[in-house]
Parts: structure tokens; sequence; C-alpha cells
């Protein structure tokens, strides 16, 4: 037996909010900690850059870190961050911006207005861990 899992959520109450905004989803399909008194896990992720500009230029750090929890996958702070792959080509990308774990891989429905930094969108299809 082998169950499809969307991910993982901190509480019974994070489970009951994906669910009353996701119902094609059901409890079934999420993992809660087994034990809620433990610390709360962050794990920090390096994005190297866009995959056009790879290989990378030697010594340019410009990655960023994306974090991973339970309630969320993505980086708190909205910045511009300048790439520069190994052929010379240079792109400046926005990056940031935070999405619920389990629709992280999810297609976008709907953009955010040029001007705004926060907004809630939809996403269309989720990916799911066999």
């Amino acid at each position: 037996y082998q169950r499809r899992v969307h991910g993982v959520t901190w509480s019974s109450k994070t489970l009951s909010s994906i669910l009353a905004r996701n119902p094609s989803l059901n409890a079934s399909q999420f993992v809660l900690p087994s034990d809620s008194t433990r610390p709360y896990p962050i794990l920090g992720i390096a994005m190297m850059g866009p995959s056009d500009l790879q290989p990378f230029q030697v010594g340019n750090g410009s990655f960023t870190m994306v974090e991973a929890t339970a309630l969320y996958v993505g980086d708190p702070f909205v910045r511009p961050l300048e790439y520069n792959g190994a052929n010379g080509k240079k792109a400046t990308y926005v990056v940031g911006g935070q999405i619920e774990h389990f629709a992280y891989g999810g297609v976008g429905t709907q953009t955010l207005p040029s001007n705004a930094e926060s907004g809630l969108l939809t996403i269309a299809h989720v990916l799911c861990v066999d």
C-alpha cells in the first residue's frame, strides 16, 4: 500500500484550512508531525539561478535561499537579483515570495499586478509525491 502524499502541514488546524480552500484534496493525503512539542523545522535550499544562464560564471555567488517548512516554501524577502552566465549573458529577476508547501511546483493561473508585493493566487495543478 502506498498513499499519495501532497505534503506535511503543521497541525490539524492548518490542515483544515488547506482542505477548506482545496476541496479536491483530502486529509489522508497529508502527514502531520507526530510530536508537536519538537522544534519547528525550517530547511534551507539554495537556488542557483535560471536554467538558460547555465553554466554560471565562476565566482558569481548570486544564489538565493529558499525556506521549506510544514507551512510554506519560498523566500520572505522580495528583491531583484542579477544572475551572470558563463557565456556572458546576464539577467535580473525579482525573487521572493512564499506559497503553501503543498502547492509548490503547481501552475499559477494568475499573476499579481506589477505594482503589487503580495496577494492571493490560484494554483491550477498540484504535483503529488508517490
